[in-house]
């Protein structure tokens, strides 16, 4: 049972960073849409 914790716990742990690192990008490419739109 142990074991099988120890090889889920990095899985979910990828996972999180992912959805984070995707939330971020998708955060800085609107606030980089929204400089473009106010420069132009």
């Amino acid at each position: 049972m142990a074991h099988g914790d120890e090889r889920r716990t990095p899985e979910l742990r990828w996972r999180e960073k992912r959805r984070l690192e995707t939330k971020e990008g998708k955060k800085r490419a609107a606030t980089s849409a929204i400089y473009r739109g106010g420069s132009s």
